[in-house]
């Protein structure tokens, strides 16, 4: 990932804070059944994909608004977005339950399954070195899987040179995967940095929250202000990671606009040696 591309999608979230605060918003369900541990039980799989449907189309919203000039009013953008998504609410829903059911198999079960079984063959006996090293592993391991789909929200709301492709509400997943895949390590970087900045944050808080567990039992509004943090915290992960995937695509546009044209004028014919070359006859 460069420089550029970083300061550049920074700059669009710095920009636009409102756009910050309503994607955190949308969050807040997401982030509390995570805190509350409500992924770890499957009976709360409905609840669990039903707050990511939210945050999916929050994501969706961020992409359209970070991808308006920087003169563009940022609640005009908001409600641009609103009402492009309440025109498709079919598709849309369907799009990120399908994306949510995906994020939630990878992320919360088949990833922990896996890194349980790695800590029981360790038996670490209670190591917090280890279990932080498994926690980064793990969101290293959710990210691999889920890049290659990161454009899904770009091609939903935005669509680009990509509008004849999404002939089905889960087009943009396939085409997402498509333009990903051969651009795969470029790709990691833009998905995984959020994660792994939000994730330092998140243990930090989770931390603060071990230590300090008399103090939020004693006071509930405690409890309540760590999970607004964390939901911003969230929410600016989530933001990054539109504001990146946004330059992404416009350079993946920009590629596949010259693959075609290389394909339409086709090789160049070869000279023929000719008469041209002779010299004429006295």
């Amino acid at each position: 990932m460069s420089l550029d591309a970083a300061r550049e999608a920074w700059a669009a979230v710095r920009r636009r804070p409102l756009v910050w605060l309503a994607v955190s918003a949308a969050g807040l369900p997401h982030v509390f059944a995570l805190t509350m541990g409500a992924y770890q039980a499957l009976l709360f799989m409905a609840g669990f994909l039903l707050t990511f449907v939210l945050h999916f189309l929050a994501w969706c919203m961020a992409c359209y608004s970070y991808a308006a000039g920087p003169e563009q009013p940022t609640t005009a953008m908001l409600s641009e977005a609103r009402l492009h998504l309440a025109s498709r609410p079919t598709a849309f829903l369907y799009l990120s339950s399908v994306f949510g059911i995906g994020v939630f198999f990878a992320g919360n079960f088949l990833v922990p399954l896996l890194l349980t079984m790695l800590l029981a063959a360790l038996r670490p006996e209670g190591s917090v070195a280890l279990g932080i090293i498994l926690e980064y592993l793990r969101y290293l391991l959710v990210a691999m899987a889920v890049t290659p789909f990161a454009l899904a929200p770009q091609l939903s709301i935005l669509r680009h040179d990509f509008e004849e492709g999404l002939d089905s509400p889960t087009a943009p997943l396939r085409i997402s995967y498509e333009l990903v895949k051969e651009r795969y390590r470029r790709a990691l970087p833009l998905y995984l940095l959020p994660e792994v900045v939000a994730l330092t944050c998140l243990l930090a808080f989770s931390q603060l929250a071990y230590y300090a567990r008399d103090s939020l039992v004693s006071r509930p509004y405690l409890l309540v202000l760590l999970i607004a943090a964390l939901a911003l915290v969230e929410g600016a992960r989530t933001c990054l990671i539109a504001a990146l995937f946004n330059r992404f695509l416009d350079e993946v546009e920009a590629e596949e606009r010259g693959k075609k044209r290389k394909k339409t004028s086709g090789p160049k014919e070869k000279k023929k040696p000719g008469k041209a070359g002779k010299t004429k006859g006295k």
